[in-house]
């Protein structure tokens, strides 16, 4: 599994096969050299709960992991970019949620 290489990366792989003529093997060895990619970011559901008319605050990016370590930020909530200072947006349910790039939010 070479998930963790990044991007300009590499690995080497080696094997050894066998061939024969029906009386006489030889033997060699293939290598093959991996190179890294940027692997996605793997996003996990989020759940959490409130009384009615009490805001909730939380991390998003807690239980969120880059393959490749690399640092995770929220760009998008609802289709709406996320700038430096957040984004409130208002959901269909009437509640407000403030969001931050860190992952940080708040649920009004």
């Amino acid at each position: 599994d070479f998930d963790d290489l990044e991007r300009g990366e590499s690995a080497e792989t080696c094997f050894n096969y066998t061939i024969s003529d029906g009386s006489e093997e030889a033997s060699a060895e293939v290598c093959v050299t991996v190179y890294g990619d940027d692997d996605p970011p793997v996003a996990v559901n989020d759940r959490d709960s409130t009384d009615q008319d009490t805001p909730v605050s939380g991390n998003m990016l807690s239980n969120d992991f880059d393959p490749d370590d690399d640092l995770l930020i929220v760009t998008k909530v609802e289709g709406n970019a996320v700038g430096p200072d957040g984004v409130s947006t208002l959901l269909s349910s009437g509640a407000v949620v403030t969001v931050y790039p860190n992952g940080t939010f708040v649920y009004d």
